[in-house]
């Protein structure tokens, strides 16, 4: 997935947009190189579109340069993805080896399109054939 309309803006102590250029030199460890990009109607400064991780078990951080005015500004963020709606069953067992004889225990879940668990709540919505088991 790509998250888009990512904005950095510049801001006071007090949390108002500070008075500063129109322009600034933007670096993103997404994306290779430094851009040039102008400030919004909002005063914040596009950023480029972010590849967002699929991985749902990780936080992955990432960060962000601005140069305005030449004063250098940089701000860190961390994105941890959420599942997406359930596509698929996925079905595990708690031990490695079964033994014939012997009682085991099996997962039954649903996945999304990345193999990450889902919610149970959003199962309620969705057409998905219920497990057999």
């Amino acid at each position: 997935a790509v998250v888009e309309g990512l904005e950095a803006g510049v801001r006071d102590a007090t949390g108002r947009q500070a008075p500063c250029g129109r322009v600034a030199k933007i670096t993103c460890s997404w994306v290779q190189g430094t851009r040039q990009a102008s400030a919004g109607a909002s005063g914040c400064f596009p950023l480029p579109p972010l590849q967002a991780p699929t991985n749902c078990a990780e936080v992955v951080s990432f960060w962000v340069r601005l140069v305005v005015d030449g004063i250098v500004l940089e701000s860190s963020l961390m994105v941890r993805p959420v599942p997406g709606p359930p596509r698929s069953w996925a079905v595990s067992s708690e031990s490695a080896k079964v033994y014939c004889g012997e009682p085991f225990v099996v997962h039954v879940e649903a996945v999304d399109e990345h193999q990450n668990r889902c919610d149970l709540a959003d199962l309620a919505a969705l057409d998905l054939p219920v497990p057999k088991v």
